[in-house]
């Protein structure tokens, strides 16, 4: 069965922050399930970064030392990077889940193969409903603060 969408991205850019606006029109005459999911990737130093996510207004800080990250339900989560004192915060209209992975490279070192943290891959990600000729939208804003 084919089914018609529409998407539309809108960036406003600020000072300090970037919130993007995205709609997903249902042009079809039957209900889209689907998941929808905004990546954002980020190079950090992970020898002094953490992670702090916030869920049902509790904060709390996460490991980001691993190979895979998920986690439903999340308002907003944090970055911080402490030898530069940056934190990046991303917030949606919507509670999301999550997903993080690191981005690696692979570098060959006398003989040996290893791998290198390049960068991490935020990947936030919602289930969606839309009815005929119905629409779905949600904001993201990314802010980033010296601290």
């Amino acid at each position: 069965v084919k089914k018609s969408i529409k998407i539309q991205k809108v960036y406003d850019f600020k000072k300090n922050s970037i919130h993007v606006k995205y709609n997903i029109n249902n042009l079809s005459d039957e209900i889209l399930d689907l998941n929808f999911a905004s990546e954002i990737n980020l190079s950090l130093n992970m020898d002094a970064t953490s992670l702090s996510i916030k869920m049902d207004k509790e904060e709390n800080q996460i490991d980001l030392n691993r190979k895979f990250l998920e986690i439903d339900n999340i308002q907003e989560l944090s970055v911080h990077e402490v030898k530069k004192k940056v934190k990046i915060s991303i917030s949606a209209t919507d509670n999301f889940s999550l997903w993080e992975l690191p981005v690696e490279r692979m570098t060959k070192n006398s003989d040996k193969i290893e791998s290198t943290y390049q960068s991490s891959c935020f990947l936030l990600k919602w289930p969606i409903r839309i009815t005929p000729t119905k629409e779905w939208s949600t904001s993201v804003t990314i802010k980033l603060e010296k601290r």
